[in-house]
């Protein structure tokens, strides 16, 4: 089998200013690899912080991960946000402006779960951008 096959990169169109991002997992049976966004904050002086969600179905009680970056983000920054499954979340930013977050190794996601996030104190000039998903397939329906 092609690597096709097992590896899909889902790229995200921008969700607009003020909006979160909302990717929805496609049939069959998924694992996260990795996921990496870019958060361009307003001049409207608050703290944001990152969080990301995933979710079984459309039920949104039912959380199956849950992870804050473990940092704030103030006002007219650029930061990006990156997680990925093996290596240690940093609660400080790298050189390059890049929060780290660590991914579960072993959560299955199947289709119709949801990769999200939930961004506290985001203000509508706030914009997602640069938005990226790869995921591993372990079952086609």
């Amino acid at each position: 089998m092609a690597l096709d096959d097992f590896i899909l990169d889902v790229t995200v169109p921008n969700p607009g200013a003020g909006n979160e991002i909302a990717i929805t997992i496609p049939s069959g049976v998924w694992r996260v690899v990795s996921f990496c966004a870019t958060l361009t904050t307003s001049a409207v002086v608050a703290n944001r912080t990152f969080q990301m969600i995933w979710r079984q179905g459309v039920n949104a009680a039912l959380f199956i991960f849950l992870q804050a970056a473990g940092l704030t983000q103030a006002a007219s920054l650029t930061n990006r946000y990156v997680g990925a499954r093996g290596i240690p979340s940093s609660a400080a930013l790298i050189a390059t402006n890049s929060a780290i977050i660590q991914l579960p190794a072993d959560t299955v996601l199947t289709g119709g779960d949801t990769v999200s996030t939930s961004t506290v104190n985001l203000d509508p000039g706030d914009a997602y951008s640069n938005v990226m998903l790869r995921l591993e397939r372990l079952w086609r329906p």
